[in-house]
């Protein structure tokens, strides 16, 4: 038998057949895996303390950039948020990435956080509901509008304006 070990992080990346250089298009990407491992930390209990953002250049060479929040989370919203901002941290040029990555580090019990921290957004309930959603008419069934726009798996053709 072998004994249960919590996991470390949860994350998603996608490497892309081109590399994206529009804007909405990164940002669009770095929602869609935010959701994505939002999603899977409320589906394994947990929160994270720290978010990562990773980018590989058409050069092959990586970047990663991660920021440790106040408070753990496991919501897109907040994730995508600290994402964007560590993105837009970058130094300033033509931005062209071949693969993008989010990842969540740091995590806790969902359960450990105190009942006396309340969020005062809605975020929450709102993703809450969108899990319950997806249980019950499937995955894709309910996702952010801004990502309706193309196919789950490949990269969207135009812009539609991000969460600003």
């Amino acid at each position: 038998m072998v004994p249960f070990e919590a996991p470390k992080s949860v994350s998603h990346e996608e490497t892309y057949a081109r590399d994206l250089d529009h804007e909405d298009d990164i940002l669009r990407e770095i929602l869609r895996l935010s959701h994505r491992v939002a999603a899977r930390l409320r589906a394994e209990g947990f929160r994270a303390r720290t978010i990562t953002l990773k980018l590989r250049l058409p050069s092959f060479a990586t970047l990663t950039r991660s920021r440790t929040l106040a408070t753990p989370t496991d919501l897109a919203a907040e994730v995508f948020h600290v994402a964007r901002e560590l993105l837009a941290k970058l130094p300033p040029g033509r931005r062209r990435f071949r693969l993008i990555g989010v990842a969540a580090t740091g995590l806790v019990s969902a359960g450990a956080e105190q009942l006396a921290l309340h969020r005062e957004d809605r975020w929450e309930d709102a993703e809450r509901a969108l899990d319950r959603v997806e249980r019950r008419f499937g995955k894709g069934a309910a996702r952010p509008a801004s990502l309706l726009r193309g196919r789950t798996d490949s990269p969207p053709g135009g812009s539609v304006p991000i969460m600003r």
